[in-house]
């Protein structure tokens, strides 16, 4: 029998994920048999020391040729990417974090819709869900859905188009981030943009889909994106603005207008978040606006967001919740050593 061609590979990335993972899996069980067995699903066990693996091994001991677990040494959500990539089988490749998950029915209806697209992304919508209940969602207001789409000819023109240009968002062709040798950078948090980043820079083309595929869990205190949690690893903001200044400024001009501009705003995310965490005597600050200031649209974000504007009270708070924080996890150290 020849083997069943895989439209879509699902990475999720899981670090002491037991909690959320069941849900999360559960989600992928596609119930049409035939649209199941195209896809594949790579759970990447990052280091995990509860029962995230047991876990991850029983739905492939159940769906052998949908489910594969990947056991690794602890790198973060980066090196889960790079290990599911290098394996993938999909023509598409996406990410699901284990604390989200998908809709199952929409799941179905996108396997469905790539069996004839070839464009170089497919991007769908995604609703958040709140901590008190509360779900949102949005579609993009410039963007004209079910048909082709040109990056050099997408306009941005609101800012709510950027619902369809995130992680949560797109599905990538395989063959593209293999094509440009794509590795995400390993062993720190926030990483997901880089991958938009790189793949909207090479892409040709892009789809939009009205699908509601992803339902992220948002506002939750134990994410890595919480205030407290960003707050502790600030750094990792500078890192990844760093990296993706230090590619686009040298050829910022090769771009054309419309494809620098999507550019630009995954960015300026990344550049924002870190001048509203970080004091004006950090160091990593002064580096980072020696690279803004070689790029003219974003050095209002260093001038605007110096310490001591509004977010000063917050940063207070914050500093003096990671300094608790950090007390702790020295105190735990050394009662480990």
């Amino acid at each position: 029998m020849v083997p069943q061609q895989k439209l879509l590979s699902v990475v999720v990335p899981a670090y002491n994920a037991q909690e959320y993972l069941v849900k999360c899996l559960d989600s992928l069980l596609v119930a049409d048999r035939e649209l199941f067995s195209k896809l594949e699903v790579l759970v990447v066990n990052d280091g995990s020391t509860d029962s995230t693996s047991a876990i991850a091994h029983e739905y492939e001991g159940r769906y052998p040729d949908v489910f594969r677990v990947i056991d690794k040494d602890n790198g973060n959500s980066g090196s889960c990417i790079n290990a599911a990539l290098a394996v993938a089988k999909g023509r598409y490749f996406r990410e699901l974090d284990s604390d989200d998950w998908l809709d199952t029915e929409a799941l179905a209806a996108f396997i469905t819709l790539l069996e004839g697209r070839s464009e170089d992304i497919v991007s769908t919508l995604k609703r958040n869900h709140f901590p008190n209940g509360k779900t949102q969602s949005y579609q993009g207001l410039g963007v004209e859905y079910d048909t082709t789409c040109l990056i050099d000819g997408f306009i941005f023109r609101n800012r709510r188009d950027k619902v369809h240009f995130t992680m949560h968002s797109m599905s990538f062709r395989t063959g593209l981030l293999r094509a440009i040798g794509y590795r995400q950078m390993e062993g720190i948090f926030y990483t997901d943009m880089i991958l938009c980043y790189f793949a909207l820079k090479a892409a040709r083309d892009i789809w939009f889909s009205k699908l509601c595929l992803y339902h992220y869990s948002d506002g939750r205190e134990d994410q890595s994106i919480s205030r407290e949690n960003s707050m502790l690893h600030r750094h990792d903001y500078f890192l990844v603005s760093e990296r993706l200044l230090k590619d686009f400024i040298p050829i910022q001009d090769s771009f054309g207008e419309n494809r620098r501009h999507i550019l630009v705003e995954i960015i300026c995310n990344y550049i924002n978040v870190f001048y509203r965490l970080c004091p004006g005597s950090d160091p990593d600050r002064d580096a980072l606006d020696k690279l803004v200031s070689l790029q003219p649209e974003l050095k209002q974000l260093s001038d605007d967001n110096r310490f001591g504007n509004r977010n000063a009270e917050i940063y207070e708070l914050l500093r003096q919740k990671t300094k608790e924080m950090e007390g702790i996890s020295a105190k735990l150290t050394k009662a480990q050593g």
